[in-house]
C-alpha cells in the first residue's frame, strides 16, 4: 500500500470564489521555476488506471487556466506575492490572513462583512481563552493545595464572577499565582507572563482544550471542528431515506472525516498537558522547547481542519434543495474530501515513515497527491485539450454520464430492499 503523502503535499485551502475552483488547494513548488503549485484533489474523478486524478500546475497558471473574479484575481495576487517573500512557505493560518486582507480590500459586501465580523469574534475570544487558561492553572494548583474553590474553576464560573464582581478574579488570580510560586518555582511575575502567553497561543482552539466541553464557539479552529461535526451529524440525519448507494457513500465520508476529528482533538489534548507541564513553563530554556512544540501541534489542528469547513456552508446552502440535489452533493463531497495524510495516519493507525518517497516528474500531469504517481491516460486527455474550458467541459461530460450510470444502478438496486 502507497505511503500517504503530508500535510504539505496536499496544500492548504485557498477560497477562491470562482466556479471549479472552490476546492483548490495551493502548495509549495516541487520542481524548479515556481514558487506555489495549485493543484485540485481527484479533479477528472476515478480512471481507468484507479489513480485519483488530482490536476497540478503552477500557481501562476491559474491566471490563464481559468477566468476569475476580480476578488479572485485579487487573491491569486496577494498569495503569489506572499510566496516570493517567503520562498514558497504557506500554512492554513497564513492563507486565512491573506484571504481576509483580500475580502476587507477586494470583495463583494457579504464577504467583507464576514471578514469583518469574524475578526470582531477573534477579539472576543482572546479574552475568553484567558478565562479558560486561567481556570486550567487554578484546578491543576487548587488540587496542589487542596483549595476547594480553585479545584472546581471553570471558564463559564471565572466569566460569570468577571461581568458581577471583577475583584473576585484578581482575588482567585493572586491566589493561583501564590501557589504556583510556592510549589511550582515560578515568580508571580513570570506566570503571569506565561498566562499571557498561552491566553494569546490558545486563542484560536481554546473551546477544544476542555475535552470533557462539547461547546466549540471559542476560537476558529474550535469552529472548524464544531462545523465538521455538525456536517456529519447532518448527513446522518439525511441518510434515512435514501438508497443503499448514498448510504454507503455517506458511511466513507464520516469514516474519514472522523479520522481528523480525532486526530485534531489528541493534538488538543496534547497541548493542554504541555501547557500544564512544570517542567516546561518553569525553566526559560525548556519554555523555548515547549514554544515550538505548542506551535507545532496547533498547525496539526490548522491543518486537519483545512477545507471542510467549506463543504459544510455548502450542505448548509442545499436545505431547501431537492433529494437528487443533495445526492450529488454527497458523491461530490466523497470525490473531493480532504484525504488522510502521513500525521494523521499515523495517529490513527501508527504509519510507518520508512521509505517514503517524493514525486519526481513535472507539473501539468494528473496524478495523486500523495502517491505522486502519474496517470498517463488523464494526462494526454487534459494536455490535449490544453487546459482550456473544453477540456474541463469533456471530463465533467464524462464524469455525468458514469454518474447517472451509477444513480441508475442504485435505484434499481434499491427496488430490491
Amino acid at each position: 500500500m502507497a505511503k500517504p503523502g503530508k500535510f504539505q503535499d496536499r496544500g492548504v485551502y485557498i477560497g477562491f470564489e470562482t466556479k471549479n475552483l472552490g476546492g483548490m488547494r495551493c502548495r509549495p513548488s516541487k520542481v524548479e521555476g515556481s514558487v506555489y503549485e495549485a493543484l485540485i484533489s481527484n479533479w477528472a474523478g476515478d480512471s481507468a488506471l484507479g489513480v485519483g486524478g488530482d490536476l497540478v500546475m503552477p500557481f501562476l497558471d491559474v491566471m490563464e487556466w481559468a477566468e476569475l473574479s476580480d476578488r479572485d484575481k485579487a487573491l491569486h495576487a496577494s498569495v503569489s506575492q506572499y510566496g516570493y517573500k517567503t520562498e514558497g512557505y504557506i500554512d492554513p493560518q497564513a492563507m486565512r490572513e491573506i484571504r481576509f486582507e483580500t475580502d476587507m480590500a477586494f470583495a463583494d459586501p457579504i464577504l467583507r462583512m464576514r471578514a469583518v465580523e469574524e475578526l470582531r469574534i477573534e477579539s472576543i475570544d482572546s479574552q475568553n481563552t484567558y478565562f479558560e487558561i486561567l481556570s486550567i492553572f487554578a484546578r491543576k494548583y487548587g488540587a496542589t493545595i487542596d483549595n476547594r474553590e480553585l479545584k472546581y474553576v471553570s471558564r463559564s464560573i471565572l466569566q460569570q464572577l468577571a461581568r458581577e464582581n471583577p475583584e473576585d478574579v484578581l482575588r482567585l488570580t493572586r491566589e493561583i499565582t501564590k501557589a504556583a510560586a510556592e510549589h511550582g518555582e515560578i515568580t508571580p511575575e513570570t506566570l503571569s507572563a506565561r498566562l499571557d502567553f498561552y491566553s494569546s497561543f490558545a486563542a484560536p482552539i481554546c473551546s477544544i482544550l476542555d475535552k470533557d466541553s462539547k461547546d466549540r464557539d471559542i476560537g476558529y479552529l474550535s469552529r472548524q471542528l464544531g462545523a465538521l461535526e455538525d456536517l456529519m451529524d447532518r448527513l446522518e440525519e439525511f441518510r434515512e431515506g435514501t438508497n443503499i448507494e448514498i448510504s454507503g457513500f455517506i458511511t466513507n465520508i464520516q469514516e474519514n472525516a472522523d479520522k481528523f476529528l480525532d486526530f485534531a482533538q489528541k493534538q488538543a489534548s496534547a497541548i493542554q498537558l504541555l501547557i500544564v507541564d512544570d517542567r516546561s513553563y518553569t525553566h526559560d530554556d525548556m519554555f523555548k522547547e515547549l514554544k515550538k512544540e505548542l506551535y507545532e501541534n496547533r498547525m496539526h489542528i490548522a491543518y486537519a481542519l483545512d477545507g471542510w469547513e467549506q463543504h459544510y456552508v455548502g450542505w448548509k446552502k442545499l436545505q431547501n434543495d431537492s433529494q437528487e440535489t443533495k445526492e450529488d452533493f454527497i458523491i461530490k463531497l466523497f470525490r473531493v474530501m480532504p484525504q488522510p495524510t502521513r500525521e494523521v495516519e499515523m495517529v490513527s493507525i501508527g504509519y510507518d515513515m520508512s521509505g517514503v518517497g517524493s514525486r519526481a516528474g513535472t507539473v501539468r500531469m494528473m496524478h495523486s497527491w500523495d502517491s505522486e504517481s502519474e496517470d498517463l491516460e488523464l494526462k494526454n486527455r487534459v494536455e490535449a485539450g490544453k487546459f482550456n474550458k473544453s477540456a474541463l467541459e469533456v471530463v465533467n461530460s464524462d464524469l455525468r454520464s458514469k454518474r447517472q450510470i451509477e444513480r441508475s444502478a442504485g435505484r434499481d438496486d434499491n427496488k430490491d430492499y
